[in-house]
This record gives structure tokens, C-alpha cells and sequence, in this order.
């Protein structure tokens, strides 16, 4: 069908040469001479290849434009971010979550597929999609609600998965989550929690524990208060959406978090007391004036100063002996042997 479409005619071997749809080839005159080769893959598949250089992603998002393949997206905001996957094949899209800046900028978006899986890819500027993320700014999800609700200070929920986060905010629950799930969380997430009261639900299995608790003291000193809750009838790996899904209510919520106490570091994450022996980053010291007892050559301490001395290998304690002479004040130091 799409070789037909695209005025195809056999290739040698297996395929179709067709005219490329894409609108910027050769130079935006079009495809004047067949160029792209279409075939069938495996599994049924597609596979497109121009040899003038087009995209893939341009290609396939032509094909969708003039329906010559279907939009398997399940829902109309998906139907309306729908991209394309580098290898060639159209992938079945659950959902697609957008990550925006403070603004509301896209920066990238988080793709969900039956059976399971994820993806994530960010505009190229040109109307396409690149698939990897690269230098691309990190951000926690629905950050502008997250700082209207901050400014509000109202209590935030930090989830695992864009699915939890969008499960409570149907019920007008502030939520965020960070990209790419547990063990993910950057230390510039939780500048946007400062002065917050945050609510941590894990995932009810180890991981999703181990992630709030790193999540938890990562927000220690930063945010107002935090709570992590454990939410009852989970079943083994089970999650928030789960919870809401055999019952659970908003209501019933807030009374798990108002019987949940704020959570303490245990004694394996408190911080060890010093032993006296400080390291500090050479460039983080302030330099201080100094006082000299002997400008240029002796400097005056806190208490007693004790500096080598330049012609003996005693050291010299520096003690204050003033006395008047010539209008004056005078020094003198006095050599202590060791």
C-alpha cells in the first residue's frame, strides 16, 4: 500500500524504490528520481531506507500524516505527541508523559509501551523527535504545578512513575516523580522541595524502599518535613495506583499521612562525629588580613605563636614586651628552647 502510494516499483531484491515524502529532500525540490527503499522486516514490520540521508523519524512521521500507516497511540494526547522509534518500527504508545521546564517549555518526553517498557526522546528543534536525552536538562515531572503548589505550600507527594504521579493528581493531589524511576534522583530535585512538606510513597519492594530512603535523605535539612508511607494491602511490588484501584480514597490517604510520623535518619545514615581532623577544599577558604607582631616576618597568632626560627633550629615563642622608645610602641622577642 505504501509502496503504491509513493509511485514504487520494484526493487532488485526485495523491496520497493520509491519517490521519498519527506518534504527538506533534496534540498526541498523533492525527490525527482526514486531514492527510498521500503520493505517488509520481521515481525511485521516496516523498513525504510533513504539514500539521500532523510530521517527515519521524518519518514515514518510522513507516512502517519498521510495515514499510509496507523496511529497506535491509545489516547488523543498521545495520538497528539506521537513519534516515531529510531529502528524503524512504529512502537504501540501507552502514554506519553511531558517534562516541561518552569515555564512550560518542553524539554523531553517519557514514553510508555505495551507490554512494559520506556522510552524517551526530545525535540529536535525541526519538528522530529532524537531519541536520547544527552546534555538534556533533568527535571522532576509537572515541575510548574509542582512550584504553584510549593507556593501555596501545599503537601507534596513524591511517587515512583509518571503513572503514580498522574493516579493522584486526579484527585487533586500535588505529585511529582523523577525520570527514569528508582535510584534516578539527582540532588538538584530536591531544590525544587525546599521548604516543602513532602510525602514519599515507594513501590512495595526493595528498590522502591531503598529509592525513598535515598530520596528521604537527600531532602534531609532541605524540606520542612518528610514523610514516607507504607500503604496497607499492598500486594509484592505494588504501587500507588494499585492501592487506588482496590479501593483506596483520597480521604483515606491524608489519614495515613497524618498517622505516619516524619521521618529520622537511622543511626547507619547519621553522619559521624569528627574527630578533630577537618577537610576542607582549599578553594573554599576565605583568606584572612593578617596581623603582624613583626611586619613581613612575624605574624601575631590567636594565643601563642610559635614559628621556626631563621638562624636557629629553636622555635620562638612570640611574647608581647612593649615598652616606650622614641615615641613607639617596641616588640621583642623572646626564644624559648624546646
Amino acid at each position: 500500500m505504501i509502496a503504491k502510494a509513493l509511485n514504487g516499483r520494484r526493487a532488485a531484491g526485495s523491496g520497493y524504490l520509491c519517490h521519498c515524502p519527506v518534504a527538506s529532500h533534496g534540498r526541498r525540490r523533492g525527490d525527482r528520481n526514486p531514492s527510498l527503499l521500503v520493505r517488509d522486516g520481521d515481525f511485521r514490520l516496516i523498513v525504510v531506507h533513504c539514500f539521500s540521508g532523510c530521517k527515519t523519524t521524518d519518514i515514518f512521521d510522513e507516512f502517519r500524516r498521510r495515514k499510509l500507516i496507523p496511529d497506535l497511540a491509545t489516547s488523543s494526547e498521545s495520538r497528539k505527541h506521537n513519534g516515531t522509534d529510531p529502528g524503524g518500527s512504529t512502537p504501540r504508545i501507552a502514554a506519553i508523559y511531558d517534562y516541561t521546564d518552569e515555564g512550560g517549555k518542553l524539554l523531553f518526553q517519557v514514553l510508555r509501551h505495551q507490554p512494559k517498557a520506556f522510552k524517551q526522546r526530545r525535540p529536535d528543534g525541526r519538528g522530529g523527535w532524537i531519541w536520547d536525552l544527552k546534555q538534556t536538562r533533568r527535571v522532576l515531572y509537572r515541575l510548574p504545578e509542582l512550584i504553584e503548589a510549593a507556593s501555596a505550600e501545599q503537601c507534596i507527594f513524591v511517587v515512583e512513575g509518571e503513572k503514580d504521579s498522574d493516579s493522584l493528581r486526579k484527585l487533586n493531589i500535588p505529585a511529582t516523580t523523577c525520570p527514569g524511576g528508582a535510584n534516578k534522583w539527582l540532588p538538584e530535585y530536591s531544590d525544587c522541595l525546599r521548604g516543602c512538606h513532602v510525602v514519599l510513597i515507594p513501590d512495595n519492594d526493595d528498590t522502591g524502599r531503598a529509592h525513598m530512603d535515598k530520596v528521604a535523605a537527600s531532602l534531609r535539612g532541605i524540606a520542612d518535613s518528610i514523610r514516607i508511607l507504607r500503604l496497607p494491602g499492598l500486594p509484592s511490588a505494588g504501587d500507588v495506583s494499585d492501592w487506588l484501584a482496590d479501593g483506596g480514597s483520597a480521604e483515606a490517604l491524608w489519614q495515613i499521612v497524618d498517622a505516619t510520623a516524619q521521618w529520622a535518619p537511622s543511626e547507619v545514615d547519621r553522619p559521624k562525629e569528627s574527630s578533630g581532623l577537618v577537610t576542607v577544599c582549599a578553594a573554599l577558604i576565605v583568606p584572612e588580613r593578617i596581623s603582624w607582631l613583626w611586619r613581613g616576618r612575624l605574624a601575631r597568632g590567636k594565643r601563642e605563636t610559635y614559628l621556626p626560627c631563621r638562624r636557629t633550629r629553636h622555635r620562638q615563642k612570640s611574647t608581647r614586651h612593649s615598652y616606650r622608645g622614641g615615641g613607639n610602641d617596641r616588640w621583642r622577642v623572646a626564644v624559648r628552647r624546646r
